[in-house]
């Protein structure tokens, strides 16, 4: 079973310059429950809404977790080429199909997952977690985040994400869905009108469940081309006074 939604908040006009988005808050989210234990997700719907969350920004950077070797701990230096660092604190550490739940013993891998159906989305590295809560801290302010969940809520896992300002809390997203052995998710978060400076993953539901996570992107608000809705409003106006001058010029000739 799969699927795809992307949701946006604020308003959409549509005037002869075609479609004008004025979202200043998207989500982007697709989930591939086609996986197992010992098979990987198609991540068909995943890398959709991925698509659909990069084809918004330019020149943002992600973090694969490659420059660590496995078994590294928090707080970990998270770099994103392009758009800035960040520091991961709280439970988990950076594994492999080799490895499993951090655990330091040696996992059933086959080559496809870990043998529980974590795997990393690119190369071979990714961010691994036994139901404890984390949190990322940007070194500038930002507007989007975006990144893969793995093999999560098979025991009853569940995810909310919570985006702050400082210590300001701005918005809550939970993820609310059921991802079992071996399947995948995409998540992407765009917000221009209030950048956050840290989120917050808030994992509870079971204490024996493993969440995986991969390819986390970030970007700042200039690295977004999603327009404000004042800039849509300018182009609306320009509109607006081009028509008036056109009108002008139509009553002066006749």
């Amino acid at each position: 079973m799969t699927s795809f939604f992307r949701r946006a908040v604020g308003l959409s006009v549509l005037c002869a310059l075609g479609s004008v988005p004025l979202s200043a808050q998207s989500v982007y989210a697709g989930f591939d429950n086609d996986g197992s234990a010992s098979s990987r997700s198609s991540l068909t719907n995943s890398n959709l809404a991925r698509n659909q969350f990069a084809a918004q920004l330019s020149g943002v950077g992600t973090e694969t977790f490659e420059g660590f070797s496995r078994g590294t701990t928090s707080p970990l230096g998270l770099n994103f080429p392009g758009a800035g660092t960040a520091t991961l604190t709280g439970s988990g550490c950076v594994s492999d199909i080799g490895w499993s739940a951090c655990s330091n013993q040696v996992s059933n891998s086959n080559g496809q997952t870990n043998g529980f159906g974590r795997y990393a989305v690119s190369g071979s590295n990714y961010y691994e977690v036994n139901a404890g809560d984390f949190r990322i801290n940007f070194s500038q302010a930002i507007a989007a985040f975006g990144f893969y969940g793995i093999d999560i809520g098979e025991f009853g896992g569940t995810l909310a994400l919570r985006f702050y300002n400082g210590s300001t809390l701005l918005d809550t997203q939970p993820v609310s869905f059921t991802v079992g052995d071996g399947s995948a998710f995409y998540f992407g978060y765009i917000n221009t009108s209030n950048l956050f400076t840290s989120v917050e993953f808030e994992l509870g539901g079971s204490s024996s469940d493993v969440f995986a996570f991969d390819d986390m992107t970030i970007g700042s608000r200039e690295q977004v081309s999603v327009p404000e809705p004042a800039s849509a409003a300018l182009v609306l106006t320009g509109l607006a006074g081009f028509a008036a001058a056109a009108h002008r010029r139509r009553r002066s000739t006749r």
